[in-house]
């Protein structure tokens, strides 16, 4: 308004309108699930490429978060993931979804270490080459160290029937812990 003192006040109105912001539309990650058997650096790429289909559209000041703390276990698990878009203009737009890593059941196998056929007594292996034996020949489904046990000894070879016999337990684990 404009005020003079030789004529009428002159008024003068004009209208700013602001466009609504387009809403948010939040394209979650799918639930995934990956195989076993692979390394802890395998299973964090894949984890950190799968954050990454998670996408938005729309808000004023957006910003997509989420509350990651890390892959789950090359050995097998899970962790849910809540993906968050925060907007200037609207009420928080939010998905959960889940990253599987199918867990490794499959023990190591122990291998045949073909001992009937020693034919002096001395030939008899001490408990540390036959876990050493054991470990050698162990093989698994997945790649990984695999560890040898002595679990038990039944000390000095007995004769038996006339053959001597010692026998030794070896417990056998994978990286997994199968």
């Amino acid at each position: 308004k404009v005020t003079s003192d030789c004529q009428d006040d002159v008024t003068c109105t004009k209208r700013f309108t602001v466009t609504a912001a387009p809403a948010v539309v939040l394209t979650c990650a799918v639930d995934e699930t990956v195989a076993a058997c692979q390394s802890q650096d395998e299973v964090n790429a894949a984890f950190a490429t799968w954050l990454g289909t998670a996408s938005y559209t729309g808000g004023c000041g957006a910003e997509l978060t989420n509350n990651n703390t890390g892959a789950p276990d090359a050995c097998g698990g899970f962790v849910d993931v809540t993906f968050k878009v925060t907007s200037d203009c609207q009420d928080d737009v939010t998905c959960t979804k889940r990253f599987t890593v199918t867990a490794d059941e499959v023990p190591p196998t122990c291998p045949d270490l073909d001992n009937d056929m020693l034919t002096c007594l001395e030939e008899i292996p001490c408990p540390s080459d036959v876990v050493d034996m054991v470990q050698a020949g162990a093989t698994d489904n997945c790649p990984g160290p695999i560890t040898a046990m002595l679990m038990s000894d039944t000390g000095q070879p007995q004769c038996v029937d006339g053959a001597f016999s010692r026998t030794y337990t070896v417990k056998i684990i994978d990286a997994c812990d199968n």
